[in-house]
């Protein structure tokens, strides 16, 4: 089991070098970082989001405002204004999750780092 975290750390350690020396800006590589941390987060995210009651619930009261929202006579212009802010909220929140779900593994390592309960 050692052996394969060592490696796991290995090939990460390898793709952020080969990134930095290709001139990769830091825009790049935290990017990649977050594609990472989105793909290891999505099935244990989901996990904790489906037996959450609250989340359920916000979820069904989402559903009823746009079934409303839906039924509305809004004009063509009105439509697109109400797309955009949601597809802006949503791709923001997509960020703040994303960078939380780092920040959390930042700081979990740190705090493990801390009590010298890490592998180094």
């Amino acid at each position: 089991m050692g052996e394969d975290k060592r490696e796991i750390k290995k090939e990460i350690t390898e793709e952020i070098l080969s990134i930095l020396k290709n001139g990769s800006s830091r825009v790049e590589i935290m990017e990649l970082l977050k594609l990472g941390a989105d793909s290891i987060k999505n099935s244990t995210y989901r996990t904790l989001l489906d037996g959450d009651l609250e989340y359920a619930q916000i979820k069904a009261q989402e559903g009823n405002a746009r079934s409303i929202l839906d039924s509305m006579e809004l004009s063509p212009k009105q439509r697109d204004a109400v797309e955009q802010l949601t597809d802006s909220m949503l791709e923001a929140e997509y960020h703040v999750i994303t960078n939380a779900y780092l920040a959390g593994m930042l700081d979990g390592y740190k705090i493990l780092k801390s009590f010298d309960l890490t592998y180094e």
